[in-house]
């Protein structure tokens, strides 16, 4: 196998191709740049779009906030069976392409909310999920961890 070790030149290959980041005049910059670090796309969901205003993350003070949650777990089933937080829903990672169905129906019920362990992986099918269509759907930051560390009660997993 060769590698090339050539020095990178303008128009090269191994250089990224430039990108443009699309955001409406009304957009707070913040929320931008927040969608493009969260999401590592350089590319951002139509202005007029309804995920423009549910962030991909929430933190649990905007949880308590909120009506008509639906909270899913995301994690394997033996994390599961250690603690969960509620026994409202649960999609393992490697059956969420093939429950989107699941997902749209809960999103009619309110807003989905995923949690994992520490919030990455819920943080990945969230973007995933509006990627399919699923508009209102947010992961929660710090995952089930954050839960705990913050006293909040859990449940025996099923």
């Amino acid at each position: 196998m060769r590698f090339n070790t050539s020095t990178p030149t303008a128009g090269s290959p191994f250089l990224p191709k430039p990108v443009m980041i699309r955001a409406a005049p009304h957009d707070h910059p913040d929320t931008s740049f927040g969608l493009v670090c969260h999401t590592g796309r350089h590319t951002m969901p139509h202005p007029r779009s309804s995920s423009m205003t549910l962030p991909l993350e929430i933190d649990l003070s905007t949880l308590d906030t909120m009506n008509d949650v639906v909270l899913v777990d995301c994690r394997t089933p033996e994390e599961r069976a250690e603690a969960a937080i509620t026994d409202q829903a649960f999609v393992p990672m490697d059956e969420a392409s093939a429950r989107i169905e699941d997902f749209k129906n809960w999103e009619e019920q309110g807003t989905v909310v995923i949690y994992c362990r520490s919030g990455r992986r819920s943080l990945n099918l969230t973007v995933a999920l509006r990627e399919a269509g699923v508009e209102q759907v947010c992961s929660l930051a710090g995952g089930i961890q954050g839960w705990i560390s913050e006293g909040r009660e859990v449940h025996s997993g099923s």
